[in-house]
């Protein structure tokens, strides 16, 4: 039992935002015993033994520590121990980040001393879950638990970061014991905020701190001030604002830390703009509907998804749910009708993506043509001529390669399905409509050429005529 009496000193530091020296050592001596000392014996004093109190006048005893990190080390459940925090931020926070990242550099992945892990997303950064991520990543085929609790210790950094890369791990990880943890960990969130996913995690998709117009700024020590832009081929450039001089590489000044983040980045983005995209592809053929402010910080602040704003076709509708006009984002950050003429959107709307369901002709071949006229290509196709009965009877008679297919599931975000290891197709299920579509073929199996041409067999559940022509639309992109 670990009894603090945490008022009283935070009373007594209320001036000073810190504890001194002494009082660290005073509350870890009255807690500090063999048993601590013992389970942190695997963590070498060189690792830990040049940490400063805040203001960097002294370092902290090794003792104090290994306190700290043996404390995590004996609980059971994943949090945060909050009565340490005193502690901690009494500490010099970067010197005693980098001793927590130098144990996960060196930790040999055993499971009795996982619990490293915690402090190393509780104090992190970018990189830190970055890491993290991708190291429930590369066990997921064959530590299933271990990487579930990569998840629940990603969760304890409660930012949008990892959030997200624990909604990416629902979809697109393979195992189903790792997805249902994933599944639980963003229930439990998204019930204390009193939200739905698809809200949640709009509201959590990362920016990494890029403005509306994909520019960060970092400030070194010396006050210098560097641009760092994010660009629409998923590349960055740099510009040292003080020299006014366009910089071909990272700049040297950068801290590791910073420089890590950036060099991982472009996959991590090439994710999100994935998954993003298959999200979209729901919500197209599903008719979801965003209150216009919402929309554009979701589409339009955040520089990552900006192209979605500007290369889709978007509908308004009124509060009453009347269809008003569709429309596209501008890169001048107007909106433009089919007609190329410029519009206004009230606060008070709502807006959807655009389907070519009961369109008429000349509204659909003028934004083929504006298309065109302006070489946007689209992340997914929009527009078709064909009506509900013309693409019902070639979905109804179509075959398909397994290649085709298999593009298909992965560019329109479906799921493989199976029960105790036996694969029965894939699926895909749309909560907002509450539809779902599945499809099988005996010619889906392991050792199956790619190019023989097989037939498949299509069950869909709705009650949604959206759904149904969205679905057929775009299934008819690779379907003969």
């Amino acid at each position: 039992m670990y009894n603090i009496d945490v008022c009283s000193i935070l009373y007594y530091n209320l001036v000073l935002f810190m504890l001194s020296l002494e009082e660290i050592n005073s509350i870890v001596s009255k807690d500090y015993n063999s048993k601590l000392q013992k389970i942190t014996s695997f963590i070498d004093d060189s690792l830990i033994n040049n940490v400063y109190i805040k203001d960097k006048s002294v370092f902290v005893d090794t003792s104090v520590i290994r306190y700290i990190i043996g404390r995590y080390l004996t609980i059971d459940e994943v949090y945060r121990i909050k009565d340490l925090d005193i502690i901690i931020d009494s500490l010099d926070k970067d010197s005693f980040f980098s001793a927590i990242e130098r144990i996960y550099d060196n930790w040999d992945m055993n499971i009795k001393t996982k619990n490293i892990l915690l402090l190393y997303s509780i104090l992190g950064n970018n990189y830190s879950l970055i890491s993290l991520y991708n190291s429930a990543k590369n066990i997921s085929s064959n530590r299933y638990k271990l990487s579930s609790f990569y998840l629940e210790v990603i969760s304890l950094s409660n930012t949008n970061l990892g959030y997200y890369f624990i909604y990416e791990a629902l979809k697109t990880f393979k195992q189903n014991s790792i997805r249902e943890k994933a599944q639980e960990i963003l229930d439990s969130k998204i019930k204390e905020l009193d939200t739905t996913e698809e809200e949640f995690v709009d509201s959590i998709i990362p920016n990494f701190n890029f403005n509306s117009n994909g520019i960060r700024y970092y400030n070194n020590e010396d006050n210098k001030k560097y641009r760092i832009l994010f660009k629409d081929n998923i590349s960055f450039s740099f510009y040292d604002e003080t020299k006014e001089k366009e910089l071909k590489t990272i700049p040297s000044v950068f801290p590791d830390v910073l420089k890590k983040e950036i060099s991982n980045l472009k996959s991590v983005i090439k994710n999100i703009i994935k998954i993003e995209k298959n999200r979209l592809i729901i919500d197209f053929i599903s008719g979801r509907k965003w209150k216009y402010r919402n929309w554009r910080e979701i589409f339009c602040d955040n520089p990552i998804i900006k192209r979605f704003a500007i290369s889709l076709i978007w509908c308004i509708y009124d509060r009453d749910n009347n269809y008003i006009d569709s429309f596209r984002y501008m890169d001048d950050g107007s909106f433009n009708n089919a007609f190329d003429e410029e519009i206004f959107i009230s606060d008070d709307s709502y807006i959807s993506l655009f389907i070519s369901y009961n369109v008429d002709n000349d509204i659909i071949n003028s934004w083929i043509e504006q298309l065109s006229d302006y070489e946007i290509i689209q992340p997914f196709h929009q527009l078709s001529n064909m009506n509900f009965e013309e693409l019902k009877e070639k979905i109804s008679n179509s075959t398909s390669t397994l290649s085709s297919l298999n593009k298909m599931f992965n560019d329109l975000g479906f799921t493989k399905y199976s029960i105790d290891n036996v694969f029965y197709g894939y699926y895909l299920y749309d909560s907002y409509s509450c539809s779902n579509i599945s499809i099988f073929s005996e010619g889906m199996y392991y050792g199956a050429s790619y190019t023989d041409t097989i037939n498949i067999h299509i069950s869909i559940s709705t009650n949604s005529d959206r759904f149904l022509y969205g679905i057929y639309f775009l299934m008819s992109n690779y379907l003969n």
